[in-house]
């Protein structure tokens, strides 16, 4: 490019241009080679759980069921109760513990003999395809990620066994009428968000009953009555084909030492002062003074049900009631 313009402003714009020309050369000149990847190679050894991790997971499709459409992925689950907490303000039951569920995956299938004796193969959650199992009536609003990450064990016969941390929040249809000596049942009902009975089939573990509570946390405010797990399968007027959940039915029994101190005894004290108001003589002037103070207690006693418990018709704690 030669500047030829006689003008002034033509002959700065001509050697602005060549000044980036320049400067791009310099650039293009002293910018290190980028190595190709092809020729790259790793400092180690691939290691048997590398080859065949690399031959299982090459063109692996994670959001496929692996299994033919006329076979259905048999899913077995077992879950691992380890702390509950219940929200009487919100009627909301949050459950901890561990899911275990186990099914088999036609397509990470190997033989021992041929990758060195290797009877095991760990790989991350989001590698390979998971059952979409989500609790149907959670209260945790449009969030329906219940799982934690945890990595997933492959055996040679295609069997996967997932055990992820789980918590899950439940609605529950609280009655407070014997507060704080009540009892509660709460229902977790589990199931395929996607998939019908004829494509993934849950089940419950025969060996446990679908459920474990050898590592329940016994310093718990609920002590736990009774665990039920049971399989059904649903109907519905817009398919022909089943859809099964699971449903777990939870029965919790309130420990209340603390609460007998905090509300019975108080409630108790109530009672005996208004009766010691009828036992006063009428012009006793000690009778105004505990009336007034009677009066007092009890408007601090229902302010603090309003803050503990919620305001259901037909389910007002019967010491709330009396006091």
């Amino acid at each position: 490019m030669v500047c030829f313009s006689h003008s002034g402003m033509g002959f700065f714009k001509c050697c602005l241009a060549w000044t980036f020309v320049v400067l791009a050369c310099v650039f293009a000149s002293s910018s290190p080679d980028i190595p190709n990847n092809e020729d790259t190679k790793p400092l180690w050894n691939a290691t048997w759980t590398d080859k065949l991790k690399r031959k299982l997971l090459t063109h692996y499709d994670k959001f496929s069921r692996p299994a033919q459409h006329t076979n259905a992925t048999v899913v077995k689950m077992v879950l691992t109760f380890r702390h509950f907490e219940l929200d009487e303000l919100k009627s909301v039951l949050t459950v901890y513990g561990w899911m275990r569920m186990a099914w088999t995956d036609e397509k990470l299938k190997w033989n021992q003999t041929e990758w060195g004796g290797l009877h095991e193969l760990h790989l991350a959650d989001h590698e390979i395809w998971q059952p979409d199992i989500i609790l149907y009536n959670s209260a945790s609003g449009s969030s329906i990620d219940h799982y934690g990450n945890s990595h997933c064990v492959v055996f040679p016969t295609g069997e996967v066994i997932w055990v992820p941390p789980a918590q899950f929040l439940v609605f529950c249809d609280l009655d407070l009428r014997l507060w704080p000596y009540d009892t509660q049942t709460c229902h977790l009902t589990l199931g395929s968000w996607t998939y019908d009975g004829d494509q993934v089939d849950l089940q419950l573990d025969g060996h446990t009953d679908g459920f474990e509570m050898e590592l329940w946390n016994s310093n718990s405010e609920w002590q736990v009555e009774d665990v039920k797990g049971n399989r059904a399968e649903q109907y519905y007027s817009c398919c022909t084909e089943p859809y099964v959940d699971v449903t777990y039915n939870i029965t919790l029994r309130r420990r209340s030492p603390a609460y007998s101190a905090i509300v019975i005894t108080p409630a108790a004290a109530i009672v005996l002062m208004t009766l010691a108001g009828f036992w006063l003589p009428p012009n006793a002037g000690e009778k105004i003074l505990l009336n007034g103070c009677t009066a007092i207690i009890i408007c601090l006693f229902l302010l603090y049900f309003s803050q503990k418990l919620p305001a259901m018709a037909g389910h007002t704690p019967l010491v709330g009631t009396i006091s």
